[in-house]
Parts: structure tokens; C-alpha cells; sequence
């Protein structure tokens, strides 16, 4: 009987990491959001101006994080697959920290906002809510974002493999659009 070996031909990433990572720092928004209510009770509605400045501050840092968060090391053609899956992981994890950390920003802005308001909670919830969309998007390992992923992993001609390790089936490139 021979010893199976060292690597998998096909090896798997874990997503339960990653999506405990999403949803762990989803935790701190709800916990600020009761602070809140303790600290400053619940009042009148913010003003709207107060709402649409953490809106598009929300925005932009989606927006930032879109631009920025999935930029990836390239993998060269002839690189060894396993140098390639270690340099595949973590460049998905890494790029998952930098989403989550760009559009976290926005829930201490709505903290400071929150505190020099006359409405706190409400302040502090116009902008937190719509922080934990952009967080979900962009940190919840979804098929678009791993695939976004790969697509920079592959930019220079090596082989990521990232969608295979995922579970995700190949897609064929360039039918995507065709009828």
C-alpha cells in the first residue's frame, strides 16, 4: 500500500474561513449600534444631509474597494502548482481583509457623525447599514468575487486555479455573451 501524496492534484481552499471572517466583522456594527442607543437614545431622524454625506461615503468606499480590493500578485505561466495554490490562498484572503477593512471605514465615520449629532442612533445607522451591505458584497466569498479574483491571479498567463479549488464549475471565456 503506497502513502497518498503530499498534495491533492486538485487541491480545495477553505470558504468556511472566509466567510467567518465576513460575518465575524459584521459583529462590532450591531454592537456599536446598541452602544448608540445607550449613549444618545433614540430621537428625531438625522438630518438628510447628515445621511447623504454617509451615503456616498459608503459608496466611495465601495466603490474603493472594487478598484483596489481585487488586485492580485500575477501568476507567471510555469509556475509550480503548488507555489501557485499558496499564492492563490493568499491572495484570496488578503484581498478579502482589504475589502472588508475599505468598506468598514464607514461605520467609524458614522460613529464620529453619530456623536456630534442630535440624533445618534439614527445617524450612526444611516451609515452602518448600508456599510454592512457593502461588507457582505464584497467580503462573502460569492462566485463573482472569487472568479474577479482568478481573472487577476491569471492576468499574465499562469494558472490560479482559484473557481476549480472553490467548487466552482469552469466557464468558458469568451461565450459568456454569445446566444
Amino acid at each position: 500500500m503506497s502513502a497518498p501524496p503530499p498534495f491533492p492534484a486538485q487541491p480545495r481552499i477553505t470558504l468556511l474561513l472566509v466567510q467567518l471572517l465576513a460575518v465575524g466583522s459584521l459583529a462590532p456594527i450591531a454592537i456599536f449600534g446598541l452602544i448608540m442607543y445607550f449613549v444618545g437614545g433614540v430621537r428625531e431622524l438625522p438630518s438628510l444631509t447628515a445621511a447623504a454625506v454617509l451615503f456616498v461615503l459608503n459608496l466611495l468606499a465601495f466603490a474603493l474597494a472594487q478598484a483596489v480590493g481585487y488586485r492580485t500578485v500575477a501568476i507567471a505561466p510555469g509556475t509550480d502548482p503548488t507555489q501557485a495554490h499558496k499564492t492563490t490562498v493568499s491572495a484570496f484572503y488578503l484581498g478579502t481583509l482589504l475589502r472588508l477593512a475599505i468598506t468598514a471605514t464607514p461605520v467609524f465615520f458614522s460613529l464620529v457623525a453619530a456623536f456630534v449629532s442630535d440624533s445618534p442612533v439614527w445617524t450612526y445607522w444611516c451609515g452602518a447599514v448600508w456599510a454592512a451591505l457593502s461588507m457582505l458584497w464584497h467580503g462573502w466569498p460569492r462566485a463573482a468575487a472569487i472568479r474577479t479574483t482568478e481573472r487577476s491571479l491569471d492576468r499574465a498567463g499562469g494558472r490560479s486555479g482559484l473557481a476549480a479549488a472553490a467548487g466552482l464549475q469552469p466557464t468558458a471565456p469568451a461565450d459568456r455573451f454569445s446566444a
